[in-house]
């Protein structure tokens, strides 16, 4: 291996997706990376588009927004960006657009899908390593939406506690 991709397998390593790959494996998925460069400004994802490549960012920074353009994060060199929906086969939930000149490694589902036909070890390894990541999203969905009721409740309790002093003042007026 050379150095370039000595350097990938360690960016590659520490992608959650493929936590505890041995160096096998990882050399296997190497040799279905494509280098892929974007100029600033460009889309390299749509919302609602298949998810038929994961790309993991070496050079740059990528912004993500929701389907209806509001920003909702950033992407920088050593992460990856699509590869829960080239695992799950769900459409993209959100447009990635290069904020500088970027470069990176893409994987396409159609290759990620051969490979773990071929080797039943690292697929049970990459299908743990995703349920663990959607357990931890789920949990902490869930802490959000208890603290989201949590707000909602209060906010009603507000406008209630409001209303009957609202309501008060207008007995009042009419006596």
């Amino acid at each position: 291996m050379n150095q370039q991709q000595q350097r990938l397998a360690q960016i590659i390593q520490k992608i959650n997706v493929f936590n505890g790959l041995n160096i096998s494996d990882i050399q296997q998925l190497l040799h279905v990376c494509k280098m892929r460069s974007f100029a600033v400004e460009e889309q390299v994802y749509k919302a609602n588009d298949p998810s038929d490549e994961m790309l993991i960012l070496l050079k740059g920074q990528l912004v993500v927004s929701s389907a209806s353009g509001e920003p909702l994060g950033s992407v920088t060199a050593g992460q990856p960006i699509g590869e829960m929906g080239v695992f799950t086969g769900q459409n993209r939930s959100a447009t990635v657009t290069a904020m500088t000149e970027c470069g990176g490694v893409a994987i396409r589902k159609m290759d990620v899908e051969i490979l773990m036909a071929r080797n039943p070890n690292m697929y049970v390894k990459v299908l743990k390593n995703i349920v663990g990541i959607l357990c931890d999203r789920l949990g902490k969905s869930n802490t959000q939406n208890e603290q989201h009721m949590k707000t909602i409740m209060r906010m009603r309790d507000l406008m209630e506690k409001r209303g009957a002093t609202e309501d008060g003042e207008d007995d009042e007026d009419e006596s």
